[in-house]
């Protein structure tokens, strides 16, 4: 699992959702990873006696562009080193800088998946926009929309499945990115697919 959020402190959805994943997972007998961005005063903490492992990557947040090419690279050195150590039958994507850096990664996994998808990271960008420090107004923040349009892009057109919550999030991946029905799975949170193997939406 790679994701920009961190799992051991839960500030909100994203968080929450990863934390509850990678246990859940791990209590069904899966060896989970999870891959994140950490800021500096959290690399001493871990899960302890959590049945699942992680590892996290520094980010250069010396300024708005460091900060977002770090997410990047960090990202994607992580999950090498990862998967040297570890390897995996599945990488899950949970945000798109660092899932971007995931894709960047020399070794492949032969299922990948972004899960789950909770909004677009360009317009969640706009809504924040004087919120912190890294979500900017005018030409810098523009440009950091369009950065985010085209990293979430490639994270969503190169993955095996996309699971959504919700037939609203299904609509805005068909509308904003064209990604077919077939690659989109809804499950709705706090639910677990059916032994059937949930269908993929429709197109409508």
């Amino acid at each position: 699992m790679v994701s920009d959020v961190s799992p051991l402190t839960i500030r909100g959805g994203a968080e929450r959702v990863l934390a509850e994943q990678a246990s859940r997972l791990a209590k069904r007998g899966h060896s989970v990873t999870v891959v994140w961005r950490a800021d500096t005063e959290m690399l001493t903490k871990r899960f302890g006696t959590s049945a699942f492992c992680d590892f996290q990557f520094l980010v250069d947040r010396r300024s708005h562009f460091r900060f977002l090419w770090s997410s990047i690279v960090g990202a994607k050195k992580a999950v090498d080193h990862t998967l040297a150590r570890r390897g995996s039958d599945v990488l899950q994507l949970y945000q798109p800088l660092s899932g971007y850096g995931a894709l960047r990664s020399r070794r492949a996994v032969p299922y990948l998946a972004f899960t789950p998808f909770l909004s677009p990271a360009p317009l969640e960008y706009a809504s924040r926009a004087g919120m912190t420090d890294y979500h900017r107004h005018g030409p810098l923040g523009r440009a950091a929309q369009v950065m985010l349009w085209g990293v979430e892009r490639a994270c969503l057109r190169h993955a095996t499945r996309i699971h959504v919550l919700s037939d609203y999030s299904a609509r805005q991946i068909r509308q904003l990115y064209r990604i077919p029905s077939e690659r989109i799975i809804k499950i709705q949170g706090g639910s677990t697919p059916n032994a059937s193997n949930q269908p993929p939406i429709a197109t409508r």
